[in-house]
């Protein structure tokens, strides 16, 4: 686990892939409890230890998220998050090919289902579904706007599309990416991208061609952008 930035009200943590934000009905291990526990041990307090779990992160993924510290905290995050204040941009590798520069704006309609882990989607409003926007904008991994994330990202994207390839024999194409987030509905990217036929790499649940070697998919949350609960300030941070 590692963090980005903590003070008396906020800790902002990296999630690895493959780890539950949240325990479920598996009893595996959470980021929510890492963190728990974290507190805990670095201020020795006795007792229950307050954590607002403020959005979330599918298991397969890995990236940014935001806890609160305080329950003041959580409420005012919350907040940003329902009036769309609370900035938070993916980076998703998707099969096929879409055009570097391409800009869409998606608007669908999506119903869990609990049993099944998984999200039903629609073009149309229905009963029980609910409204679900994002942006995303296809980028070239060579650009150097792109690179200037990190010093190694073209290398590190070039290096995940060879392996991808392995694994994707019949693939010719792939494109990266950049989701920004307008609401936070359980598995939207992931939906909302298979939707249009883009489905997440190493993401079979919805409609990509083969798992990846360790079953996480392709989709990182590597930028958060919100107003401090308390100094106001405007904090951003990117991996």
């Amino acid at each position: 686990m590692k963090i980005l930035h903590e003070d008396n009200h906020i800790i902002i943590v990296n999630k690895p892939f493959n780890l539950l934000t949240q325990g479920d009905a598996t009893h595996d291990d959470s980021l929510f409890d890492q963190v728990k526990k974290y507190i805990k041990t670095k201020y020795r307090k006795p007792g229950n230890v307050y954590l607002g779990l403020v959005h979330r992160l599918d298991r397969p993924a890995s990236g940014l998220i935001a806890f609160a510290k305080t329950s003041k905290a959580a409420s005012r995050l919350s907040k940003q998050l329902r009036e769309s204040k609370f900035t938070k941009r993916y980076l998703a590798l998707v099969e096929d090919h879409v055009e570097v520069g391409e800009t869409q704006t998606l608007l669908h309609y999506l119903k869990k289902l609990q049993t099944k882990n998984l999200v039903k989607i629609s073009n149309t409003p229905k009963q029980d579904y609910k409204k679900a926007t994002m942006i995303y904008k296809a980028l070239d991994i060579h650009n150097k706007h792109i690179s200037q994330h990190s010093s190694n990202f073209s290398l590190v994207i070039n290096n995940l599309l060879k392996s991808t390839r392995k694994i994707y024999p019949n693939h010719t194409s792939f494109s990266l990416l950049e989701v920004n987030l307008i609401t936070g509905r359980p598995h939207q990217i992931r939906a909302q991208l298979s939707y249009i036929g883009h489905p997440i790499i190493g993401d079979v649940k919805y409609g990509a061609a083969s798992f990846l070697p360790d079953k996480n998919i392709g989709l990182i949350a590597y930028h958060l952008s919100f107003i401090h609960p308390t100094t106001r300030k405007i904090l951003s941070f990117t991996l």
